[in-house]
C-alpha cells in the first residue's frame, strides 16, 4: 500500500478513482477509441483511464478524450519496469483490439491480479480469460459500458476476478503445461 501511494503520486493519479489501464501500440487496430467511447457512454464517474503506449493514433485519442471530457492519462512508451508500476495501481485491464494473435500484455495484467476485459477477436481470449471468473470476453465491444458498470458496482465480483487471475495463468501457462504442449505439438 505504501508503494502504491508513491506510484499514484509519482504519476499524478488520484487515490480514489477506478483505474482502467491498457498497454499497447496506439494504432486503429488496437481500438482504444472504442474504450474511450464506451467509458463516455457508461456515464461512470470517478474513472481514470491509463494509456501506456505510443503510435500514430495518439493525437486522435487525446482529442477524443478531451471531446468526451474523460480523465485519461497518456504515458507514451514505457519499459517494463515503469509500465509494471502502473499495472500495480490499476483496477482492471482492457484490450479491445480488432485482432491480436496473442498479446503478452494480457498475461502481464493477469500477473498483477488485474481482471481483464478483452475482445473475442483476440486469439488467446478464451485461453486466458474466463467470463466473470477472472475477467470478461466481449463478443461485442458495445457491451463494455454495461460490463464496466457491473464490475465497478459489485466489489465482490471484482475481488473474485482478481483472486482468480493466478489460477488461470497457473493452469494454462505454467512451465509444465507449456513443456507438455510443446512436446505434444512436436510429435
Amino acid at each position: 500500500k505504501k508503494n502504491k501511494k508513491k506510484i499514484i503520486k509519482k504519476y499524478n493519479l488520484k487515490n480514489n478513482t477506478f483505474k482502467i489501464i491498457s498497454v499497447c501500440r496506439l494504432t486503429r487496430r488496437k481500438n482504444i477509441s472504442e474504450l474511450l467511447h464506451q467509458v463516455f457512454i457508461s456515464k461512470l464517474k470517478n474513472i481514470e483511464i491509463l494509456i501506456v503506449g505510443d503510435g500514430p493514433e495518439r493525437d486522435n485519442l487525446k482529442n477524443l478524450s478531451k471531446k468526451y471530457n474523460l480523465n485519461c492519462k497518456f504515458f507514451g512508451f514505457m519499459n517494463h519496469d515503469e509500465s509494471s508500476k502502473l499495472l500495480s495501481v490499476a483496477n482492471i485491464y482492457c484490450l479491445l483490439s480488432k485482432y491480436d494473435a496473442s498479446p503478452k500484455s494480457v498475461n502481464e495484467a493477469l500477473n498483477f491480479k488485474l481482471p481483464v476485459i478483452i475482445n473475442k477477436s483476440i486469439g488467446t481470449a478464451d485461453d486466458v480469460v474466463k467470463n466473470y471468473y477472472n475477467g470478461i470476453v466481449l463478443k461485442n465491444n458495445k457491451r463494455l459500458a454495461t460490463n464496466l458498470k457491473k464490475i465497478i458496482s459489485n466489489k465482490k465480483l471484482l475481488l473474485k476476478m482478481k483472486n482468480n487471475c493466478y489460477k488461470v495463468l497457473d493452469k494454462n501457462f505454467s512451465h509444465e503445461t507449456c513443456i507438455k504442449n510443446i512436446l505434444n505439438y512436436a510429435k
